[in-house]
């Protein structure tokens, strides 16, 4: 494809008068040949385009710096589409190599909580030592409300005892248990 005659006015225009209209002009004459260079280069549809827009905006803010004496307007804006396709391509791969160490790092570092793990059953052994603490009917309403999932209604009807009492039950329990849980654990961490 030759360079249209006006390609330089056009350009001129931008430049001198940064004119959108010339801009479009521009762009609606290369912008297919741009987006085809970039999508040779990057290999990816969204980025092309992405890359094809970040090279017309260089040459909206370049447009003052084309010198006629060293080639054609659209040997120039391919120049620029090819540097910016050339830049992207670069930081893609920078942000995928950037990706894969981070992976590699989390996969590295990640290993079992193990301390988690520990006081998560230490947490589970004081709750069972404190259930088993409570009267047997206060526990076994504790245990079907909240271990069972069962309804208050339900805890009535499975126990066969009127829904006030299942409530006080479970109220009495739960202040008993929480009166035992708030005292400290007694473990002691050694400094050793």
């Amino acid at each position: 494809m030759s360079e249209l005659p006006a390609d330089a006015a056009l350009l001129g225009a931008v430049a001198d008068r940064r004119d959108p209209d010339a801009l479009a002009k521009l762009y609606d004459a290369y912008g297919g040949i741009a987006y085809g260079l970039t999508m040779r280069i990057v290999g990816d549809p969204g980025a092309a385009e992405e890359s094809v827009q970040e090279a017309f905006f260089n040459v909206w803010r370049n447009a003052p710096s084309y010198r006629q004496d060293r080639g054609s307007v659209r040997t120039w804006i391919l120049s620029v589409v090819h540097n910016q396709a050339i830049d992207k391509l670069r930081r893609l791969r920078s942000k995928q190599w950037r990706d894969q160490e981070l992976d590699a790092a989390a996969d590295r570092l990640e290993g079992p909580d193990v301390s988690g793990e520990v006081l998560a059953d230490l947490e589970r052994q004081r709750i069972s030592e404190a259930l088993r603490t409570l009267p047997a009917d206060q526990r076994k309403a504790i245990e079907l409300a909240y271990f069972g999932g069962y309804t208050h209604s339900e805890i009535a009807d499975l126990l066969r005892i009127p829904l006030g009492t299942v409530k006080g039950r479970l109220r009495l329990g739960m202040d008993k248990l929480r009166s035992l849980l708030a005292e400290p654990a007694g473990l002691e961490w050694s400094a050793e």
